[in-house]
């Protein structure tokens, strides 16, 4: 399964594919372990914290970000 979703915030664009996988997750090519600043990061991982994290463990996310500030694209 892939699913493709968007979403906005001001000028910040984030655009992330979602299938099928083992939990990773990477934001513009980098795993989101190392998103700086940390509330951008905690902000990103939010829906995992809401859904559970045992979804987190059955899905690879990729996700592109452009425009806006950090807490912009975190938002989007």
């Amino acid at each position: 399964m892939v699913t493709n979703t968007s979403g906005k915030k001001k000028t910040a664009v984030a655009r992330a594919t979602v299938r099928d996988g083992s939990g990773k997750i990477r934001v513009n090519s980098q795993p989101v372990e190392l998103v700086e600043p940390e509330m951008s990061r905690l902000k990103m991982l939010e829906p995992f914290r809401i859904a559970g994290e045992d979804l987190r463990g059955q899905v690879d996310i990729d996700v592109t970000t452009d425009g806006g500030g950090f807490a912009g694209q975190a938002d989007a």
